[in-house]
């Protein structure tokens, strides 16, 4: 039965009841193409995030995950109103093992898996289509995951060079990928067989390098979560050796 029929069935009810009158109206509900087996209007489905089995229940704001933690999105629709069943997909998701399943009057589609750096600010996206007649219907609804972790990619770069003529300024700078972001900065350098302690920050600078500067440096950057190193030889130049090195190979040459 479509829409139409159901309409001409409630007005021909009115007539016989002699309540037709110029000035009336009827108010026929959405979704009456229910009677038929369709859904004009598909609920939008639920999804739910559970951390370690337990769901999560404040979900208005950021969801924080920790790396490491076992993760579960749940997207639940119904399946009143359409035959063949609707269907539940997601996006955003690669190799990622999907677990079905269904219930009395509704689909289930869960997504497991352990949290990494690499989910930091992905949106997951399920999505609910019904095949409805001689067109799909859909509606979705997701869920963005906020995984906090320790530094990752830690780099240190030399500006201009990690070789330097002795007397020539040099900044040593150090980098690192971190949620929440890195606390603090901590620079050291080897110095006969030990690590001596240096200063904090993202920088380190030299002015005027000389030979005692040369050397192995190492950046620690640190968050609440742990901490990640990253080192990088300084080669300082002696101008005399330079130039004695230009002077005699000039002189050699034929």
């Amino acid at each position: 039965m479509n829409i139409w029929t159901a309409e001409k069935i409630i007005l021909l009810g009115f007539l016989l009841k002699g309540v037709c009158c110029r000035d009336f109206s009827i108010s026929l509900p959405e979704n009456i193409e229910a009677l038929s087996g369709s859904c004009t209007l598909p609920p939008k489905p639920i999804v739910q995030l559970y951390v370690e089995q337990k769901e999560v229940q404040d979900q208005e704001e950021v969801l924080e995950v920790l790396e490491g933690s076992s993760v579960s999105l749940r997207c639940s629709a119904e399946t009143l109103c359409s035959s063949p069943p609707p269907t539940l997909t997601w996006s955003s998701t690669p190799r990622i093992p999907l677990s079905e399943s269904s219930r009395l009057q509704e689909l289930i589609s869960d997504l497991n898996f352990t949290a990494t750096h690499r989910q930091h600010r992905v949106t997951f996206t399920c999505t609910i289509t019904y095949q409805l007649q001689d067109k799909n219907k859909t509606a979705q609804n997701n869920i963005t995951l906020h995984v906090q972790y320790s530094p990752k990619n830690t780099s240190v770069s030399v500006i201009p060079s990690s070789s330097v003529l002795e007397g020539s300024s040099v900044t040593l700078i150090c980098s690192s990928d971190a949620n929440p972001a890195v606390l603090n900065y901590t620079w050291s350098r080897e110095s006969e067989g030990q690590l001596e302690q240096l200063q904090t920050g993202h920088t380190l600078t030299f002015n005027r390098t000389d030979l005692k500067h040369r050397g192995w440096y190492h950046c620690t950057a640190q968050n609440k979560h742990g901490s990640q190193n990253s080192s990088v030889m300084l080669d300082i130049q002696c101008e005399y050796y330079i130039k004695a090195n230009f002077t005699l190979s000039h002189s050699l040459a034929p």
